[in-house]
């Protein structure tokens, strides 16, 4: 879920069906409100076809559903003219031309086959890609909107993040499977390499700032952050994370020192590491500050400002949104409370069944099928002893 970005000086923030404009000062200067819904014109999803043909009950529940479709992920693109917006029930893609002082044009609207998952644009602007919660990733067209997704590749799990290379020579995905792929763009039959290491989910993806044409970020629900030479899978460096790790940002400080901030699960909300990259292509992370907001139930999403601040978007324990901001100061980052935006974002509230429970799905299930057998096999010992004394 991506609920916060940015263009310009200019802060997106998005909750339920709307999407707020703000000024870095907080000042609120516009406001875009989702086309009603309405489920009756929508078609069933074909995850409940089968059980619809069984029982009333999950056409109910999907109308239940559909009734609270609420926005799913934004995304603005590299030039700044676009925004892209999903939504869940409804599984729909708006697309917006970005107005500086006009309100905002709706240029598409298209559907999806299932809920999104993460959404990345091309550098060069004209094309956006869309990665599904069923392993799918969809490309769509910016300049024309009449065409429809078309599908270019498939994973058989999730897709957590997905990126596209600044020469756009690859898309690079990643699932709950462990797996980071890199894949042939635009011949996508064509699987590069793999980026085979983490043992839980990868939850996010990000090229090095310092080294975006060779280096490739991870994050990881087995605790670690990994650095890889993806064009030829093999990993350079990795490091030890306080908690499973959920999303991440990375921006450059210099031509060999980059800033990356990770989002973790449960335990410390958020961390910040200094990633510096030698000439011999060795690297040393050191962390740089931890952090832990109050009333915070999950941070939905970060950015990196221009000045290099951080923004965040979380919700509290009532399932409102706040809004906090750490201020870069030479070698550190300070907690600062965005009071002016918090005032202003009004009655912003995620009635989402969005927590730390669904986040838990993603991690692999362990059965033991061997206790089991091994308690049925000593009853059965136990019981051959008991008849063999009673013959006795």
């Amino acid at each position: 879920m991506a609920l916060l970005t940015t263009v310009s000086d200019t802060i997106l923030l998005a909750a339920k069906r709307e999407v707020k404009f703000f000024n870095s000062d907080g000042t609120n200067v516009q406001h875009l409100l989702l086309p009603a819904f309405d489920p009756k014109n929508t078609k069933q999803s074909n995850d409940i076809e089968d059980d619809d043909e069984r029982s009333e009950e999950p056409a109910k529940r999907l109308i239940s559903q559909k009734e609270e479709s609420v926005i799913q992920n934004i995304a603005v693109s590299p030039n700044g003219h676009l925004l892209v917006i999903t939504t869940t029930g409804d599984k729909l893609v708006y697309t917006y031309k970005i107005l500086a002082t006009e309100k905002q044009e709706l240029v598409s609207k298209r559907t999806l086959p299932r809920i999104s998952s993460a959404i990345a644009f091309s550098s060069d602007s004209k094309y956006f890609y869309i990665a599904d919660k069923t392993g799918d990733c969809y490309e769509f067209s910016c300049e024309n909107v009449d065409l429809a997704g078309k599908w270019i590749l498939g994973h058989l799990s999730m897709v957590l993040d997905v990126l596209a290379t600044q020469d756009l020579r690859f898309i690079i995905t990643c699932d709950r499977d462990e797996k980071i792929r890199v894949t042939n763009y635009p011949a996508t039959h064509l699987i590069e390499t793999y980026c085979l290491g983490h043992t839980e989910y990868v939850s996010a993806i990000s090229f090095l700032p310092t080294n975006a044409n060779q280096v490739l970020v991870s994050v990881s629900g087995d605790k670690m952050l990994k650095i890889w030479s993806y064009i030829d899978g093999v990993l350079l460096f990795d490091y030890a994370l306080p908690s499973a790790g959920l999303k991440m940002i990375l921006r450059k400080i210099n031509e060999t020192t980059s800033h990356v901030a990770v989002t973790l699960y449960k335990e410390t909300n958020l961390i910040i590491c200094e990633i510096e990259q030698a000439s011999d292509q060795t690297f040393t992370v050191k962390l740089i500050s931890e952090h832990n907001f109050k009333d915070c139930k999950e941070i939905t999403s970060l950015v990196f400002e221009n000045d290099g601040n951080i923004l965040l978007a979380s919700v509290n324990t009532n399932n409102s949104v706040d809004v906090q901001r750490l201020i870069f100061t030479s070698d550190k980052y300070v907690e600062c409370d965005s009071v002016e935006l918090n005032k202003n974002l009004g009655d912003m509230v995620l009635d989402l069944q969005y927590n730390f429970e669904n986040i838990s799905m993603l991690f692999k299930k362990r059965y033991d099928n061997i206790k089991d057998y091994h308690e049925r096999k000593k009853r059965r010992i136990e019981d051959q002893k008991q008849n063999s004394y009673n013959i006795l």
